[in-house]
């Protein structure tokens, strides 16, 4: 009997050990899992961030270039009609003529057929 009862205390210890063990090891396991989920949640965020950013600044690089571009354009065409018309200008009109933004060069264009001076176009 006692070595029953002995056997019997030995089989709940051993039991009780391995449900700690078991409790312990889910816990542990459950912290590794989560400290590998945020950890490869991190780079995935960033990675797609970066992407993204990337994505986002070269479509925003080329309208701003397009946009530099066309003004860069108009601006050129404005300058040549100037001078065929008018002759070669100052460089203070030409330095106006720089400052001026996409819009107010496309008015400035449509003025040049009935302009008689620099002035009535600027």
């Amino acid at each position: 009997m006692l070595a029953e009862n002995l056997g019997h205390i030995l089989d709940e210890r051993h039991e009780k050990g391995l449900q700690e063990g078991l409790q312990k090891g889910r816990e542990e396991g459950r912290e590794e899992g989560e400290a590998r989920g945020i950890a490869k949640g991190r780079e995935e965020g960033e990675a797609r961030g970066i992407a993204k950013g990337r994505e986002e600044g070269e479509a925003r690089g080329i309208a701003k270039g397009r946009e530099e571009g066309r003004v860069e354009g108009a601006l050129t065409l404005l300058l040549r009609l100037v001078e065929v018309k008018f002759g070669a200008i100052s460089d203070d009109d030409k330095v106006r003529l720089l400052q001026l933004d996409h819009d107010q060069i496309i008015r400035a264009s449509s003025r040049m057929l009935t302009a008689t001076t620099l002035e009535e176009i600027l």
